[in-house]
């Protein structure tokens, strides 16, 4: 099954990683599901960012690092430190991660919604130390 087909599965759990280069900066979409897929299976995350493994997978492919997408999650993989999504960010030993989250639904206030919070701060995530 190529990465292409795992990103358009509307049921299966995939996490897709792909080493580019360099691995100390990672682009990450922790809750990418396809087009037409609104809900996770993740009892903790039910609301699917459709579409974000695509964009992820091509800024990192444009800067030349590494991108994480984990497609259906279960399990919600950036709060979850036993998560496959937080274990290949830990072997990489990466500095920053750039999270592409979905837009919509019932939690959209504005058509954009600018974030920048130092991934070791924000409330709620798994912390990776720095090396």
């Amino acid at each position: 099954m190529t990465t292409e087909d795992k990103l358009l599965h509307p049921t299966d759990y995939f996490n897709v990683a792909e080493e580019r280069g360099v691995t100390t900066l990672v682009i990450g979409a922790p809750h990418h599901a396809a087009e037409g897929v609104e809900r996770l299976p993740c009892p903790s995350h039910t609301d699917a960012d459709e579409n974000t493994g695509h964009l992820t997978r091509y800024i990192a492919e444009r800067l030349g690092v590494g991108s994480v997408v984990t497609v259906n999650a279960t399990v919600d993989p950036n709060k979850t430190e036993s998560s496959e999504y937080v274990a290949v960010i830990r072997q990489w030993q990466s500095r920053i991660l750039s999270e592409i989250h979905g837009h919509g639904g019932r939690k959209a206030n504005a058509d954009i919604a600018p974030v920048a919070t130092p991934y070791s701060s924000t409330r709620g995530r798994v912390k990776i130390p720095h090396r």
